[in-house]
This record gives structure tokens, C-alpha cells and sequence, in this order.
């Protein structure tokens, strides 16, 4: 080969490298983007589920939770402390699976968020006035996540009808 044709070899091998040297800052932008948004998404969910958590009384709360479990009946206020912790709880669990989603949380444990979530959605349908609220709502929740609970919503109904249809 001459030397022009060396120099042409050199000069588009440099230009590959700077091509693929601004790709890869691309992507380590993308990358360090994702990790900020999922931070302040972090952040966000601390602050609603502090401020959830500091609006009830503990005892109250307790005393709900105990009727409730006991399978008596509970007033407005005690239905509201319970749904409060159950939003405070999804508010947990949608931050986990946005954090799962950029690859931030190990899929071990996503699924045991995961089952607990299911186990959230079945409450949902139990109780039906979460549930209306749930289909007017979504409780605000991001999309991807809302499309899990309510996917479980709909199976856990369909299934509670089967077996009543057999009963």
C-alpha cells in the first residue's frame, strides 16, 4: 500500500473510534439519567410514605388493623387508616418495580414484591370500596405498575366467580 492509502485507513479508523467513543457517552448518559430518575423516584416515595405514616396515630392505626382482622366492622375513620397503609405499601412496591424495571433491584427480590403485591390487589377486591376507587384511580400509579394490580384484580374476580358459579 502507499501512503495515501495508509492515511485513509487511519482516518476512517479514527472516525469509527470517535463514533463510538460519543455512543458509549451517549449511553452512560442514558445510564446515569435512569439512576437520577429512579433516585428522586426513591426520594418521592420516601416523602408521600412519611407523610402517610405521620398523619396517623399509631394506636388508632393498630386498633384498625386488629377490628379489621378480627373480621369486625370499622368506622370511616379506622377504613381510611387502613387504606392509607395499604397506599403507603403500594406506594413501596411501585417504587421497587420501577427500580426492577431499570435493572435496579435483583429479580429475587421483585418476586417476593411481587407475590406481595398480588396479595394487595386480592385486598382491593375484598374490600369493594377500594376497588371502585381503584377503577376510578389507579390510585395514581405508573402505568406499568397499575397493569399489574389490576391484571391480578381481574383474575383473582374471575376466579372468585368461578368458584361461587360452582358453589
Amino acid at each position: 500500500m502507499k501512503l495515501p492509502s495508509y492515511q485513509f485507513v487511519a482516518q476512517m479508523g479514527a472516525a469509527f473510534a470517535v463514533v463510538a467513543s460519543l455512543a458509549l457517552v451517549v449511553y452512560e448518559l442514558k445510564l446515569n439519567r435512569e439512576l437520577a430518575m429512579a433516585q428522586i423516584y426513591q426520594e418521592r416515595t420516601a416523602i408521600l410514605i412519611d407523610h402517610i405514616r405521620g398523619t396517623m396515630g399509631i394506636e388508632a392505626f393498630q386498633q384498625a388493623l386488629t377490628s379489621k382482622m378480627m373480621k369486625q366492622s370499622v368506622g370511616k375513620t379506622e377504613q381510611r387508616l387502613l387504606d392509607d397503609d395499604l397506599q403507603a405499601l403500594l406506594l413501596f412496591f411501585d417504587n421497587t418495580h420501577y427500580q426492577y424495571t431499570l435493572g435496579l433491584v435483583p429479580e429475587e427480590e421483585w418476586a417476593v414484591v411481587l407475590d406481595a403485591t398480588k396479595e394487595r390487589a386480592r385486598d382491593i377486591v375484598d374490600d369493594g370500596h377500594l376497588l371502585e376507587y381503584w377503577n376510578e384511580t389507579n390510585f395514581g400509579f405508573r402505568a406499568s405498575f397499575a397493569a399489574i394490580i389490576t391484571a391480578e384484580i381481574e383474575d383473582y374476580t374471575a376466579k372468585s366467580k368461578a368458584s361461587a358459579s360452582q358453589n
